[in-house]
């Protein structure tokens, strides 16, 4: 008897997987923060859902590159108190985050210029980056946005430049510019009309405090000391609980409120046509740091002179010393 051959089995295929998003894009928050997490934070790049991404608090040492890239629907981003981190700039990439609402990264690194980039979030409120190390001056911008809390104190070498974008941020509450290198005159505040705390000490700024800064009806806290602030010692509302204006300045009297004398207003009226550079020479310990000095001291009993001297130069070049003097 002849054997005959079973017919072959083969059993049904799989069918094809049903069309879907790609694993992990429907991800909308993660939450990672306050553990010992360590090692590169892995790349997040086009998770397109994900609206809330904690990682503060931990011991990552390094951003990959393209680690914001597609993340497009982006509101709140912490990595505040990352110290170990891999020094690192913030990238234009994260402008695809259009609907950014809060960036919280505190000692976290960053080094580098504020990039100008801010116009690319019309929804931004809170701005937090202090204890880091951005440099240059701030970003146009800045202005017009819709920021309530600005926090860029305490950079390590210091954001410079005037702060005068300050002036078009209407929704200002909150402004901590304190432990800089900031220069120039204070601007005018007085569109920022929420504005309850105001840093600005530790820094260089000049010329007279503007009388607009004392009738901003919610103001509540400022600091002022340690800058070069010349003029009338200012007077603040009694709504004001807490301001302090001591260390470096040299305010023309002590007595809040009261005038300069007229002799010391044309001065500073003098002052202000330059822009009040205090101290475009200095000297530091004895070697001659700059070409040309422009140097307005204001004595408590009323008396101020101003200087104007043209000293030597690195290059041995010498020129004359022109000074004015008023009593």
């Amino acid at each position: 008897m002849t054997p005959q051959s079973c017919p072959s089995f083969s059993p049904p295929s799989a069918p094809p997987p049903a069309a879907g998003p790609t694993p992990h894009t429907t991800l909308t928050s993660l939450s990672l923060h306050s553990n010992s997490l360590s090692g590169p934070i892995p790349s997040l790049a086009n998770l397109s859902s994900l609206q809330q991404l904690s990682l503060d608090n931990n011991n990552f040492s390094s951003i990959p590159n393209g680690f914001f890239q597609g993340i497009t629907s982006l509101q709140t981003l912490t990595l505040s108190q990352n110290n170990y981190l891999a020094p690192w700039s913030i990238p234009t990439e994260l402008t695809q985050a259009t609907s950014l609402v809060a960036l919280y990264a505190n000692n976290a690194n960053i080094i580098g210029s504020l990039p100008d980039i801010f116009d690319s979030f019309p929804s931004l409120q809170d701005l937090r980056l202090s204890y880091n190390n951005l440099t240059g001056p701030l970003p146009k911008s800045l202005g017009g946005s819709r920021i309530k809390n600005l926090w860029i104190n305490n950079q390590l070498n210091g954001l410079s430049g005037n702060i005068n974008v300050l002036s078009s941020m209407t929704q200002l509450s909150q402004a901590w510019l304190h432990k800089n290198q900031f220069t120039g005159p204070i601007p005018d505040l007085s569109n920022c009309i929420s504005l309850f705390d105001l840093q600005l000490r530790d820094n260089q700024f000049t010329g007279l405090i503007p009388a607009s800064l004392m009738s901003i009806p919610t103001l509540k806290n400022i600091s002022l000391d340690n800058n070069e602030l010349q003029g009338p010692y200012p007077k603040f509302p009694s709504s004001v609980t807490s301001a302090t204006l001591n260390g470096n300045n040299s305010f023309c009297l002590t007595t809040p409120g009261t005038p300069c004398d007229l002799q010391v207003t044309t001065l500073l009226e003098v002052a202000a046509a330059f822009g009040y550079p205090i101290r475009l020479a200095t000297s530091r310990s004895g070697t001659t740091r700059a070409v040309i000095g422009l140097r307005l001291s204001a004595i408590r009993r009323g008396r101020l002179s101003l200087s104007i001297s043209l000293i030597r130069d690195s290059s041995g070049r010498s020129h004359r010393p022109l000074q004015n003097s008023h009593r």
